[in-house]
């Protein structure tokens, strides 16, 4: 799905107190037009961010999937 906007990030992470966004996109995060990322939006808001890549034609998720793994036991 497409990234949502800087504001509309941090106005969500805080209304639902987020405490950690986990990024499934293959590609790292992308700065939108104003040069901010979604990495940065979540930090701003208090939250932990997380980059774990997956890809749904690759067979071998295995690193992915422990790194998933401990982060949702390491999330508050």
């Amino acid at each position: 799905s497409a990234q949502m906007p800087r504001d509309e990030v941090i106005d969500t992470i805080r209304k639902h107190g987020i405490k950690t966004v986990i990024d499934l996109r293959l590609n790292d995060d992308a700065p939108d037009e104003t040069g901010f990322t979604e990495a940065a939006a979540a930090r701003q808001a208090g939250a932990a961010y997380r980059h774990i890549p997956f890809s749904s034609s690759r067979m071998d998720q295995r690193r992915s999937l422990l790194a998933l793994m401990a982060t949702y036991r390491e999330a508050k």
